[in-house]
């Protein structure tokens, strides 16, 4: 079987040099440069299919647009919309956040995070105790937090409640 000459061809950050001498398994890799100047070999599929675009710059910049667009969404190492209350999601089981079951223990768990750490709570036989202990340690760790939040940037503290109701109703 003969294979497709690739050399030219553009895949969207990737222009196609030529064939190297080089194999990933069975596969021959095509050299192409990215359009940032890095050099980077491809198998002809992971082109032709579009699951390879770029050399990692295309992430990247994507990341650093995404980072960009929520940058106000963070404040000492916490995501406000984390500390907001919020829909729960669709697999949640005990209709609160935090709580889980634990198939293992048979009983409720419950963890809380806040600036990048995890709060373990505790294990409850009873879901009410563990709805309690996390409903307090929310009010003692977001409460002042959001206190502070909403004092010191007032406008953005409004924006991210606008923007939590838009994406809890769907929109």
């Amino acid at each position: 079987m003969k294979r497709a000459d690739l050399t030219g061809r553009k895949f969207e950050r990737l222009k196609v040099i030529g064939i190297s001498d080089k194999k990933r398994a069975t596969s021959w890799l095509w050299e192409c440069r990215c359009s940032c100047g890095n050099i980077v070999y491809c198998r002809a599929w992971d082109l032709t299919s579009g699951s390879v675009r770029s050399c990692g710059c295309l992430k990247r910049d994507h990341m650093r647009e995404v980072n960009d667009k929520h940058k106000n969404d963070y404040a000492h190492n916490t995501n406000i919309h984390k500390a907001l209350p919020k829909k729960l999601n669709k697999n949640n089981t005990s209709g609160h956040r935090g709580v889980c079951w634990s198939k293992n223990a048979q009983r409720w768990t419950v963890y809380i995070r806040f600036q990048k750490k995890s709060y373990y709570l505790g294990i409850f036989e009873d879901i009410q105790d563990a709805i309690k202990a996390r409903r307090e340690a929310e009010q003692k760790l977001h409460g002042p937090f959001l206190e502070w939040y909403r004092e010191t940037y007032p406008e953005r503290f409004e924006e991210l409640q606008k923007k939590r109701k838009s994406i809890d109703q769907g929109e």
